[in-house]
């Protein structure tokens, strides 16, 4: 059998010699563990006394954004290498962190020959201009050898002043971004309040709807005068006034260019006109990738084209005007909104109004019956989901359609501030028992699959 005596005690005593070195007397007292080295600021100034930023670095265009003050609020304005709005948040950083330059620590005090850290012949430079016009000037020269290369620590020093100062290349990495990284993102900064009308063009098919002050609060105007879907109108006018390019394609593109972009003939055009008749139109493009998550588009009238993603368009209800109609007839009035129903047929006019604890139904002989909540309920849900399938524009007045006439009225109150608003469409049944109708304030005719006397007649049972 084997001895295993002296590998196991020569086990033993190499442990334990580590454990000595590693936790034993060689560890250092809390006095002798330097602590991490504070940062030095190098730059103080009064933020709302700085006006402009240059960012100068090699042999790139000089960077330049300026702060606009007006009577409410700051805003900047890239001015170099091109003039276009620049990302408000990122320049309110730029103008903070300028007015508070730091270093990680100090190199040398008082060394004349500068060319050992690059600051005889500046690679870059940080210049701050301020309100009384003076400059204060941050000059940025070699990479420290001991840093990383891809983002190195650099020397700096304050023109005028004698002290080499080691800044972080994190830190500097910020300043240094190329201007497209300044740019403002947002493509068209849209205020959806100020929004009265929008007209799209999609493919073959065009429509515009505008504002109005019926329930419904947006009509269609072309191709058909009808209500439109206020969800749908808002949700665009949400989307398209925070899209965000995911990156600048062109400033000036040729006419190939367009063409390649899909930008010569817009696949779609979308046109939002405010109260003042301000217009601003986007023009949309082909898909920029393979998968169809990026779309070339561009502002009518502007030249710079964009890339964004393909959902945050919201295409889903830019395709046909049909996805705007509000087919729900009765849609803006929610069961706990409604105050009364009111329906004629051709046999009697009934009334059913809401209580405090159940409904009471008027009828045509003037008497009043109570119905209980849960037998109302159902019916008046049944009424208010009362659906189109379609609309078109009447080729004759609604009488003609068919013999078999009704009226349904919904009465409902959107708050307590607001007074009751009335939603309410005539009915005509065709001998072929195709049911018609229009509701009040449009000319469009309503197409429905539902035998809308039908439900009356069932309103009518509740008595």
């Amino acid at each position: 059998m084997r001895n295993w005596t002296f590998p196991l005690v020569a086990a033993v005593v190499f442990f334990a010699l580590l454990a000595y070195v590693m936790w034993g007397g060689s560890a250092p007292s809390p006095e002798e563990v330097e602590a991490p080295q504070k940062e030095i600021e190098i730059i103080t100034l009064d933020r709302e006394d700085v006006k402009a930023v240059t960012i100068r670095w090699e042999d790139t265009p000089d960077l330049a954004i300026s702060a606009v003050d007006g009577e409410e609020e700051r805003t900047y304005q890239l001015t170099s290498p091109f003039e276009r709005a620049t990302d408000q948040e990122r320049a309110r950083l730029l103008f903070t962190s300028v007015a508070q330059i730091k270093a990680s620590r100090i190199i040398a005090e008082g060394n004349d020959d500068l060319s050992e850290y690059g600051l005889d012949d500046p690679s870059g430079a940080i210049i701050v201009t301020l309100a009384n016009g003076s400059e204060v000037t941050l000059n940025i020269g070699d990479g420290s050898p001991l840093s990383r290369q891809d983002e190195p620590d650099r020397y700096v020093k304050v023109a005028g002043e004698d002290t080499v100062y080691l800044m972080t290349g994190l830190r500097l990495a910020f300043f240094m971004a190329p201007p497209d990284k300044w740019r403002d993102p947002v493509i068209m900064r849209l205020d959806s309040d100020e929004v009265q009308m929008m007209e799209i063009r999609s493919g073959t098919s065009q429509w515009s709807v505008a504002r109005s002050e019926d329930p419904y609060g947006w009509q269609l105007i072309s191709p058909i005068a009808a209500p439109a879907r206020s969800r749908v109108a808002e949700d665009t006018l949400w989307k398209m006034g925070s899209i965000r390019a995911e990156r600048y394609e062109s400033d000036h593109p040729t006419p190939d260019q367009l063409q390649e972009y899909g930008l010569d003939a817009p696949s779609m055009r979308i046109a939002f006109t405010k109260e003042s008749g301000e217009s601003h139109a986007m023009l949309v493009g082909l898909f920029a990738d393979e998968q169809g998550g990026q779309l070339y588009v561009k502002m009518e009238g502007q030249p710079y084209v964009y890339v964004v993603n393909s959902a945050s368009l919201g295409l889903s209800g830019l395709m046909s005007w049909s996805d705007w109609l509000a087919t729900a007839v009765f849609a803006p009035a929610s069961f706990r909104q409604v105050v009364s129903l009111q329906w004629e047929t051709e046999e009697a006019s009934h009334r059913l109004v809401r209580g405090d604890d159940h409904w009471l139904m008027e009828l045509p002989s003037g008497d009043q019956v109570e119905v209980p909540n849960e037998e109302a309920e159902p019916a008046v849900r049944s009424a208010l989901a009362i659906e189109a399938s379609n609309a078109k524009e009447p080729d004759q007045p609604l009488s003609e359609y068919g013999p078999t006439q009704a009226r349904l009225e919904v009465n409902f109150r959107p708050s307590e501030d607001v007074d009751v608003q009335t939603l309410g469409l005539d009915i005509v049944v065709t001998p072929e028992q195709t049911s018609y109708g229009l509701v009040d304030g449009y000319e469009s005719l309503f197409v429905f699959d539902l035998d809308l006397i039908q439900i009356l007649h069932q309103l009518s049972q509740l008595d």
